[in-house]
């Protein structure tokens, strides 16, 4: 429910960040006060995101490469990552309804097709887009924006306030002294509108990849996801850990007698009560009864057990 609230509320908060005013150019001294009344210049403007990036590049020319590169991390890095967490949990939706369907089983053989297709492609899709989600985090560089507002704030007045000194200046604005120009770049109190949406990001992508590792530790978590159709869970692997009992391979002697017409069965016992494989091979002996046997899935009969086709079998020891 919190993934949900968090990337449906990502995009509009976004959006509202990126066009929202939150920064505003204040510019003092003389000669700009002696411009403002003689011609009536403005120099005040404020800027949001998606006006600050059209700023960089209005020179045109090189300065063009310089407004992609800040418009990508500023602007479009952000839409778009939340932009595919919308679509992530918009996809959810069919997952979960086409998934229960197929886990009823009590549709037509043909509605139950159609639902498996939807199903894998609505799992792939939502699937496709995590690796989306988090990549697009690169993409994003509004941490490093907010610290540098803050660096230019507390900066850029005493950097510009000596750019050009003169006592004709003080004439023009005592305020300021011999400042003949003093540019201050400052955040306004609307910078907390891009904080909380940077914010929302974040938790929404952690918790879109966290969940979405946990579903794949499950085992029983996909309904023919793979391809190979059926409503059952995934198909158990055992893989070999340490300390388990290392396996050992025997040769199955029946497939050197299938070759002279024998058709004597796996595992069948003999007079002597051992197994005919373990009579005539000099691995095991008759004990072996109390080991695992593992069987090629492509033997025939229940387990493999039922006719042998000249495979191997591993055997615990």
């Amino acid at each position: 429910t919190l993934l949900i609230l968090l990337s449906i509320a990502s995009l509009p908060l976004v959006y509202h960040a990126v066009t929202l005013p939150t920064m505003q150019r204040l510019v003092y001294g003389g000669g700009p006060t002696l411009l403002h009344e003689v011609l009536g210049m403005i120099w005040e403007k404020e800027y949001s995101l998606i006006t600050l990036v059209q700023t960089t590049g209005d020179a045109g020319g090189w300065d063009t490469f310089l407004m992609i590169t800040f418009g990508m991390f500023a602007v479009i890095g952000p839409i778009a990552r939340s932009i595919c967490l919308v679509l992530h949990v918009l996809l959810g939706l069919p997952v979960a309804l086409l998934g229960d369907c197929i886990e009823r089983r009590h549709l037509r053989r043909k509605s139950m097709t159609v639902r498996r297709i939807l199903y894998r492609l609505a799992y792939r899709a939502r699937r496709a887009l995590l690796p989306v989600i988090d990549g697009l985090g690169a993409f994003m560089c509004w941490e490093v924006l907010l610290i540098a507002l803050v660096m230019i704030q507390l900066e850029m007045p005493s950097i510009t306030d000596t750019i050009y000194q003169d006592d004709r200046c003080l004439e023009a604005d005592p305020e300021h002294g011999r400042t003949c120009i003093e540019v201050q770049f400052n955040a306004t109190d609307d910078i907390l509108v891009v904080g909380i949406a940077w914010a929302v990001l974040i938790l929404a992508s952690g918790l879109a990849m966290d969940l979405a590792g946990e579903d794949e530790e499950l085992d029983g978590g996909g309904i023919g996801v793979g391809g190979e159709g059926g409503g059952g869970g995934a198909r158990e692997e055992r893989r070999y850990e340490f300390g388990m009992p290392i396996p050992q391979r025997r040769s199955n002697l029946s497939r050197d007698r299938s070759w002279m017409g024998s058709s004597s069965p796996v595992g069948k016992s003999n007079g002597s009560g051992a197994r005919d494989g373990d009579t005539n091979d000099g691995n095991s002996g008759g004990n072996n009864d109390d080991g695992e046997d593992y069987y090629s899935p492509l033997q025939g009969g229940s387990g493999g057990r039922g006719r042998d086709n000249g495979l191997e079998q591993i055997v615990f020891v």
